[in-house]
This record gives C-alpha cells, sequence and structure tokens, in this order.
C-alpha cells in the first residue's frame, strides 16, 4: 500500500510543479500582452486590436485552466492525505 501511496504523492507533486511552471508562463505572457495593450493606443489598426483581443481571449482560457487545475489538485492532495492517514491509523491499529 505504501508504494501506491509513494507514486500517487509523486505523481501529485510533478503536477503541482508543472502547475507552477505554467503560472509562470501566464506572469509572463501577462506582461507581455500588458505592454502590447499599452503600445496599441487609440488609432490602432484593426487587424492589430483582433489579434490582441484573439490572444487575450486564449491567455484567459490558459488562466482559467490553470485555475481548475489548482482546484483539482488542492482536492488530490485533501485525497491522498486523507488515504495517508487511514493508512498509518491502519498500522497503529495493527501493532
Amino acid at each position: 500500500m505504501s508504494t501506491a501511496l509513494d507514486a500517487e504523492r509523486d505523481a501529485l507533486e510533478a503536477d503541482r510543479n508543472r502547475l507552477t511552471a505554467e503560472a509562470a508562463d501566464l506572469r509572463a505572457e501577462r506582461r507581455r500582452m500588458d505592454s502590447a495593450e499599452a503600445a496599441l493606443g487609440a488609432g490602432s489598426d484593426p487587424e492589430q486590436v483582433g489579434s490582441f483581443r484573439r490572444q487575450e481571449a486564449a491567455y484567459d482560457a490558459r488562466l482559467e485552466a490553470a485555475r481548475r487545475t489548482e482546484t483539482a489538485l488542492q482536492r488530490r492532495a485533501r485525497d491522498l492525505n486523507a488515504k495517508i492517514m487511514a493508512y498509518n491509523n491502519r498500522l497503529l491499529s495493527a501493532r
């Protein structure tokens, strides 16, 4: 049983690391978008504005996906902690 819990914990940690990397990418993307938006100005070409709006929509979709992933990881961590506590209780009861 502990091997399965170790594997689950390792998988959770790997997913957390991926989410951390995605969050860093999103922060960098937001900075780029803020700069691009500031550069657009009032007299910008409609194609440039449209391109920016598409990039903004893609960013928003990535951000929402990251939020869902974060929620799922929190739930997985709670579930894993409950499994570990149950496993530890079984070990203590067997003594």
